[in-house]
């Protein structure tokens, strides 16, 4: 909350016309790093849920190239400064059954650290493929890759295996719950990598929820469907507007 009460006032201020450029720059440098703090936080307390097992997974259905399309939508300008090719490859009407905010978090911090390790004028996509059983999310990019010893290690906590990342702080965690968010999926992520010529992180989710069925920590918020066609709770949509703070 304390750092909400200061991102809300920065922002509120950096919508003044008539702030000079020199201002306008310090409140950008505050609001970023604000920013930064409350992500890594927000990481801190999700690490906290699931070492305590405590963290749910609200499950609901949602098309994959309209959720993959909004969360790129944080990075175009990034791309558009750094003369990236940056590009979705997903066929329509892929749909998954997932933890909406969980999955969002997946990828974001995937696209960070493709945009982290990828130099200027170089390539980023999402590639979405499918079969009968499962869907299959990459990232990838044409950055400096990781060495063949290093991803072993790259989903432990707190490691960070990056030499070149001196610039660009990093915790360790992201990676580390992104490994604990999709077997929370019951998914599976599978590195791809090269030095020196990129890397490709491949998440495989099932299609359905019936693998969900036994699962202690899920929770669904949908139109449960029956074959006799009865029972319907509120949309998966209001659900998650509801409880994305959780």
């Amino acid at each position: 909350t304390p750092l909400s009460l200061i991102d809300g006032p920065v922002s509120e201020v950096l919508e003044d016309g008539s702030l000079s450029q020199q201002s306008r720059y310090y409140l950008e440098v505050v609001q970023k790093n604000v920013r930064r703090i409350l992500n890594l936080v927000n990481q801190i307390l999700d690490l906290r849920k699931v070492q305590s097992k405590m963290m749910k997974y609200l499950i609901a259905p949602i098309e994959a190239k309209s959720a993959l399309r909004g969360l790129m939508q944080n990075f175009v300008e990034m791309a558009r400064q750094h003369r990236m090719d940056f590009i979705l490859v997903c066929p329509d009407d892929v749909n998954l059954w997932v933890d909406r905010d969980k999955f969002d978090k997946i990828f974001f911090n995937l696209l960070s650290n493709a945009f982290k390790y990828t130099s200027d004028g170089k390539l980023i996509k999402i590639n979405v493929t499918q079969d009968a059983k499962t869907v299959s999310v990459a990232v990838e990019d044409e950055g400096i890759g990781i060495r063949k010893e290093d991803i072993d290690r790259l989903f432990k906590r707190y490691e960070t295996v990056m030499s070149q990342n001196v610039f660009k702080a990093s915790s360790g965690i992201g990676l580390s719950l992104v490994k604990q968010f999709v077997e929370g999926h019951h998914a599976r992520i599978e590195v791809f990598s090269q030095e020196g010529k990129g890397s490709r992180f491949v998440v495989t989710f099932l299609k359905g929820k019936d693998h969900f069925a036994n699962d202690k920590q899920v929770e669904f918020f949908v139109a449960d469907t029956t074959s006799t066609g009865e029972q319907q709770t509120k949309s998966a949509e209001q659900e998650y507007d509801q409880n994305i703070g959780i």
